[in-house]
């Protein structure tokens, strides 16, 4: 018998097998499944989500959430003028929601026991949404084990300046983290695997982002100082701008932004082609170097107080300018 044979043989008993236990499941639990899910170990459907809500009456003035599950985050304005919490609650997850000190603590505690499963593709979604009442918060920070963030919530008093909050911390192990539409003082993200995007949003101070595996994607962003840092992954922006100094380090990824304006540029990658569009009509006093690759760069000022730098090791380098 010829080893693609054997191959085919294989696999389809797997495939048998397969079937039989997904059967086997359904007839167990009387072919109902609630959770969408399947314990192959233990052969039983995985208990409902039952969706609960919070109203948090107590007044606080920062905001941090943090949960150990595969939980996603969304971060809202509130619709009713009042914060609560949505969330979903199952056997082994518990979650907690507490004000001390002026601090709005919501934890969401994993105590089950994970045994290999399967989906069945269907069942309840088991985001955590915060409801914010609209106000300038001292600090929001939001950590996930492994889950995407959705960060949308900004306060826009009628008055100068705006903002959603002293210092915003965003982080997640294993997820995505995306941000749209807010004004904020402070914001720094980490993801060790996942993309970070901003989209229309402005940051007075700092904006400080960093990405382990995974993209940087930014559109109509503006700060005062802008950091990007990521392992392996491309960054791609277009109308950024920073009023003092934009820095992007890259290890291994390419860099592609459209460039608004910004005081000071120092862009580095060690492995990947770096294209940037000034639309700028600041004197830039240019510098590039690559080891390997071609470098196409404007004349532009000599000392001028305005710097564009990059430098990449293995790569090309193209700078255009307005």
């Amino acid at each position: 018998m010829s080893k693609s044979k054997k191959a085919v043989i294989v696999a389809s008993i797997f495939i048998v097998v397969g079937v039989i236990i997904v059967f086997l499941s359904f007839a167990i639990n009387g072919f109902h499944f609630p959770n969408g899910s399947v314990d192959l170990l233990g052969m039983k459907a995985l208990p409902d989500y039952v969706k609960k809500t919070v109203q948090i009456k107590d007044d606080f003035n920062a905001v941090d959430i943090a949960g150990e599950a595969s939980t996603d985050v969304v971060i809202r304005n509130s619709d009713t003028g009042n914060s609560y919490i949505e969330y979903y609650d199952t056997e082994g997850l518990v979650n907690t929601a507490t004000v001390v000190d002026g601090v709005l603590t919501f934890r969401c505690e994993d105590k089950r026991t994970h045994h290999p499963t399967i989906s069945l593709g269907f069942g309840s979604d088991t985001k955590t949404t915060i409801y914010l009442a609209e106000k300038e918060y001292q600090a929001i920070q939001v950590t996930t084990a492994s889950g995407n963030i959705d960060y949308r919530y900004s306060y826009k008093p009628n008055t100068e300046p705006a903002g959603n909050s002293t210092f915003t911390s965003l982080k997640t192990n294993s997820g995505d983290i995306s941000i749209a539409d807010i004004e904020a003082n402070t914001l720094t993200t980490k993801t060790s695997s996942g993309n970070i995007s901003i989209s229309n949003s402005s940051f007075t101070t700092l904006l400080e982002l960093h990405a382990s595996s995974g993209d940087i994607l930014l559109n109509r962003t503006a700060a005062g100082q802008a950091e990007f840092y990521t392992t392996s992954g491309y960054v791609s922006a277009s109308e950024l701008s920073a009023n003092t100094s934009l820095t992007c380090n890259t290890a291994s990824g390419d860099v592609d932004m459209n460039i608004a304006d910004a005081e000071a540029i120092d862009i580095s990658a060690m492995s990947g082609y770096i294209d940037l569009e000034l639309d700028s009509d600041r004197s830039y006093s240019f510098s590039a170097n690559t080891q390997s690759g071609n470098i196409d760069i404007p004349h532009g000022a000599n000392n001028s107080e305005y710097e564009c730098g990059v430098t990449t090791t293995s790569g090309d380098i193209r700078i255009t300018q307005k």
